[in-house]
């Protein structure tokens, strides 16, 4: 899992700033669109990268969360076959057309009633890429055969489109009975999380801060000089003229200086924050 990590940085592939791993990194990514626990999710490819091991245990929380009523849209690339067979429903795609939708498990039977058995010893997924691909220097052959497939499936198309409405319909159904329930939290409870999100973000920039720090010295520094040696009582006027004409574009400086870094940090953590609230 991801807890030997908790408490790294995710880092940057731009910024050279070193964090966790390519692996690690991803699983978090699938980690943080799973938080809300959200009806309806779409994967795609979320194994890539990973090794047999992770790609199992990812797939295996995709399946569970599928057996509690959400609905799962998922693609992936040449699955192991035990990472393969956790799926419920295939939907496979040649040349822009359906060749295959329904139960997984009836998937080896369907294609052997086309004449194309998959070998005891084949992982079935990589089995049906094999058939429906098309093969360099078989390329016509290759057409053929995958047309002979999708006209196949095309002939009982219409009764299963009639099918999946209903099937959808009680899922969503369910999914809305479950989530209705739900609630946020308290607004305390929000304020205490969201101002620890920005004590860590402003601990881990040291630099930033460092220079914040330095900034309001100098500035400091210069507003102090202002009043050096004001003692002189004459062109009084004049002199409080002028320190009030400086005193004017330091404030201004100031209040720009605080008010930028806080508008800029809007469209950046925007989406974190809509993400919280759904």
């Amino acid at each position: 899992g991801l807890a030997k990590v908790a408490h790294n940085k995710i880092g940057s592939t731009t910024g050279g700033t070193r964090g966790i791993s390519g692996g690690e990194a991803k699983r978090l990514a699938f980690a943080t669109e799973v938080l809300t626990d959200p009806p309806l999710l779409f994967a795609d490819e979320p194994t890539s990268g990973l090794d047999s091991f992770a790609a199992r245990v990812v797939i295996q929380h995709l399946a569970s969360m599928a057996d509690n009523g959400r609905t799962i849209l998922c693609t992936i690339h040449q699955p192991p076959s035990e990472v393969f067979a956790q799926f419920q429903q295939l939907l496979l795609f040649a040349e822009g057309r359906t060749a295959y939708l329904g139960p997984l498990s009836q998937a080896v039977d369907y294609f052997s009633g086309l004449g194309y058995k998959c070998p005891s010893s084949f992982n079935p997924a990589d089995y049906f890429i094999y058939t429906l691909a098309v093969k360099p220097g078989a390329v016509k052959e290759s057409k053929e055969r995958i047309k002979a497939v999708t006209d196949s499936y095309a002939e009982k198309e219409s009764s299963a489109v009639r099918e999946i409405p209903q099937a959808a319909s009680q899922t969503m159904t369910k999914v809305l009975r479950d989530t209705s329930h739900q609630h946020g939290e308290s607004r305390l409870t929000q304020f205490r999380v969201v101002a620890y999100r920005t004590w860590l973000n402003t601990s881990r920039e040291p630099q930033v801060v460092k220079v914040q720090a330095l900034s309001s010295l100098v500035v400091g520094l210069m507003v102090g000089l202002i009043f050096l040696q004001i003692t002189d009582t004459s062109k009084v006027s004049e002199r409080v003229q002028n320190v009030s004409g400086v005193l004017f574009f330091v404030m201004t400086q100031l209040s720009f200086n605080a008010a930028f870094p806080v508008v800029q940090s809007f469209p950046l953590e925007m989406p974190v924050f809509l993400r919280d609230h759904d």
